[in-house]
């Protein structure tokens, strides 16, 4: 049994639907739809108990976000009715096989040269769109080659869609494992000793490990070797990002905030800087309301984080090791360096968002004692945040109308998420009027 935990929720399914929030029914069905959610009827039941208690969750954080004590929100996707070391085990691929020795070269920063406060690689048309692997421990294979289409797009001009299935079916004497995980160092090392790798129109991606069927007349793309940035350095990877393009890493992405980020700079100070378990691609960096940020592309499809994207935060002690094991593909194509033809895209910032109502928000009449409790840690933060003192009586008559508010707000977001609003409404220093 692969993920003890889950299947326990089974022993007590009978017994649990009864105690279902009625209130999210309409939510839950629409959750279901959206992402094409099929359940015989036990196993909905276990689902339905982990996607109510990440909906709380979700709720909690955001009200927090909302009074400015996080920097990032949450929010409901298609991987919310799976537990955190289920989802881990099934995504996170990255394998860091410490016995494999490295050919990479060593990163020398170049210089002379002014490094600007922010970069995009998507403006410059070297960044395919976001790809999804699916249930499938194959992160590695879409941070290689998302690294090496960017390099190949900056020298020729021509943007490809490389094939990760070609690298979990044909890489394993390299080291890598297929769904079952791998690194993108002896990725490259597979392109490089197998003088190329094929195009992912040629040989689609099938979520699945199956036979090498690797064929020289459809590669996409070679290389010629590789580089490793200095581990832990920030500011070489900064530059590096900066003069070379988009560059391969391994995270930590084993918590369930970066399972159900949504958008904001992502801040987790439970992060390891060295326990990394997920490949990814970094393909700029900026700062967003005082937070530096690594702007990071996820294999995970759209419905994730900001369509498929993530900002990590940057200059803070390497957090989450994005700077641990970080490299790059070299490639110099036969006919020289062409010239780019720039292709600018317009990063929209929106996201597909589906937050849920956690529960029916009380609303107090006249008597203390009416009020939501799972709402107090919340109302003190909204009377601290905006300076709010109440007599007696007064408070009363505040919270009744602040609780009714973010009832309407949370419902209000949700209709928003599902596309039924042209706007988001949110807590504000007036929402006790």
């Amino acid at each position: 049994m692969k993920f003890l935990a889950l299947f326990a929720l089974f022993a007590v399914a009978a017994s649990r639907h009864m105690l279902f929030d009625q209130q999210l029914n309409e939510h839950w069905e629409n959750f279901k739809k959206t992402f094409g959610k099929h359940y015989n009827g036990r196993e909905e039941v276990v689902r339905r108990t982990i996607w109510e208690r990440r909906v709380a969750d979700i709720v909690r954080h955001n009200l927090q976000y909302d009074l400015g004590l996080h920097s990032y929100r949450k929010g409901i996707n298609e991987y919310s009715d799976m537990e955190q070391e289920e989802f881990v085990k099934t995504f996170n691929g990255y394998r860091g096989l410490v016995n494999l020795k490295s050919n990479a070269s060593t990163w020398v920063p170049p210089s002379n040269v002014r490094i600007p406060d922010k970069v995009d690689w998507r403006d410059q048309g070297l960044v395919t769109p976001v790809k999804n692997q699916q249930q499938c421990g194959s992160c590695w294979a879409f941070s290689t080659t998302g690294s090496l289409e960017g390099q190949h797009m900056k020298k020729t001009g021509k943007l490809v869609s490389l094939s990760e299935q070609n690298l979990v079916d044909c890489s394993g004497p390299e080291g890598n494992q297929g769904c079952e995980g791998g690194l993108m160092d002896q990725a490259f090392e597979y392109i490089k000793e197998n003088s190329g790798i094929d195009t992912e129109e040629s040989y689609p991606y099938t979520a699945e490990d199956g036979t090498c069927h690797f064929k020289k007349a459809d590669v996409g793309a070679t290389v010629t070797g590789y580089v490793d940035i200095p581990t832990g350095d920030e500011d070489a990877l900064k530059k590096a990002v900066a003069t070379v393009g988009p560059i391969s890493v391994a995270i930590d992405a084993s918590h369930d905030s970066f399972q159900t980020y949504q958008d904001g700079v992502y801040d987790e100070p439970e992060c390891s800087p060295d326990q990394l378990d997920h490949g990814v691609l970094i393909i700029g960096y900026g700062s967003e309301d005082g937070s530096d940020y690594w702007l990071v592309k996820n294999s995970w499809g759209e419905t994730w984080g900001i369509k498929g994207y993530i900002k990590m935060s940057r200059n803070k002690d390497n957090q989450c090791g994005i700077a641990t094991q970080a490299s790059y593909p070299l490639f110099y194509p036969a006919f020289g360096i062409a010239v780019f033809e720039y292709s600018f895209n317009t990063f929209q910032q929106r996201t597909m968002k589906f937050l849920a109502l956690f529960g029916l928000f009380a609303v107090a009449a006249s008597r203390h004692m009416l009020f939501d409790q799972q709402l107090n840690e919340h109302w003190e933060n909204f009377k601290k945040m905006f300076g709010k003192h109440y007599n007696g009586r007064e408070e009363v008559a505040r919270r009744t109308i602040w609780e009714r508010r973010v009832a309407d707000i949370v419902r209000h977001n949700l209709q928003y998420d599902l596309g039924l609003h042209s706007f988001r409404k949110g807590i504000n220093e007036f929402s006790d009027m």
